[in-house]
């Protein structure tokens, strides 16, 4: 099972910075920290409020501006070791997203997608 929140540790497992996994018996860390912040010695936690599994990988969104040392822009694909930009990501938290059909779906209070204007709505078409 895997849980996203606002956390930096969850259930005695630290450096769990928004997301976990549970094995059944105690969490586990799922990839480098998550941050909503990161800049110069501040940095707090992201808030990952989607995670959606896909294929061997999955899909984290929410209020996400750094994943380990990369700058990202609140969509991510976790490859099972380490999180990516999906292309520039969107301007603003992403709230919710869900896949069906080879189409990532986020929803939220952003006003551009992927460099282009997309208010509230984004669709990213991918797979076979």
């Amino acid at each position: 099972m895997l849980v996203g929140g606002t956390f930096s540790s969850i259930g005695g497992q630290a450096d769990a910075w928004g997301i976990a996994r549970w094995d059944g018996s105690e969490f586990h860390t799922v990839g480098p920290k998550l941050f909503s912040v990161a800049k110069d010695d501040f940095q707090m936690g992201a808030w990952v409020f989607g995670i959606v599994p896909y294929e061997d990988g999955l899909f984290v969104a929410g209020l996400i501006q750094r994943a380990g040392e990369e700058d990202v822009k609140h969509v991510l694909w976790f490859d099972g070791e380490q999180y990516h930009s999906i292309g520039t990501g969107v301007s603003d938290v992403a709230e919710s997203a869900f896949v069906h059909d080879h189409s990532l779906f986020l929803g939220g209070p952003f006003q551009e997608a992927g460099g282009l204007a997309s208010t509230n709505i984004a669709i990213w078409r991918f797979g076979h």
